[in-house]
């Protein structure tokens, strides 16, 4: 992904203008009204700017009918240790790059660990709509200071991701259900892993 002050952009570029794509990986097993999504699914996600507001269709499985949509409803960091004081963190201490950002910088050290948290409703436009959660991570080899200088300066930073989400089991829907994706980025390939309960008819 790159990001700035106030956009994220995933990379490559989707099939749609605004979006990055990603295919799922052989840790995928989804079952919903409209059958089964295993390995190999081509998945569109939506590129953010800041006030945004809610964005529907942030995710998107291609060629599934009906649509499997996660709307994205919630963007924000954990609770930093240092609020804005990114300087002279150290390991484990952690950072927003200025009031209001989404991002957390945690110290480890000789890295940094970037930490972006979402949440939303996950839905087929069939069956009810399932709360999901979950956040993006990635390494960065710079201080939390750098990033926060770049990105205060107006600059980019563009690094390779991982993210994990879930699905609260349903008692209506208690089958377990994942969703792993692959992307590939300038940097890199980043994998985003989905544990899904409720998507299910």
């Amino acid at each position: 992904m790159t990001i700035t002050g106030t956009t994220i952009t995933w990379l490559p570029a989707g099939t749609v203008a605004g979006t990055g794509c990603a295919n799922t990986d052989a840790l995928t097993n989804i079952t919903w009204s409209g059958g089964t999504v295993g390995a190999g699914a081509a998945v569109n996600i939506k590129n953010i700017t800041a006030g945004g507001g809610v964005l529907d269709h942030f995710i998107d499985i291609l060629g599934a009918a009906p649509v499997l949509d996660f709307t994205l409803n919630f963007l924000g960091p954990a609770a930093p240790t240092n609020g804005t004081a990114c300087g002279g963190l150290t390991a484990g201490q952690s950072c927003v790059p200025f009031a209001g950002s989404p991002f957390l910088l945690i110290d480890d050290g000789a890295t940094t660990t970037f930490k972006l948290r979402a949440s939303g409703m996950a839905t087929d436009g069939v069956g009810p709509a399932s709360e999901w959660g979950g956040s993006f991570t990635g390494e960065l080899n710079l201080s939390p200071a750098a990033i926060q200088t770049v990105l205060l300066t107006g600059g980019a930073i563009s690094f390779t991701y991982s993210g994990t989400f879930s699905i609260p089991e349903s008692t209506a829907v208690p089958e377990p259900m994942s969703l792993a994706l692959l992307g590939t980025g300038l940097v890199g390939i980043g994998a985003r892993r989905w544990r899904n309960r409720g998507l299910r008819k």
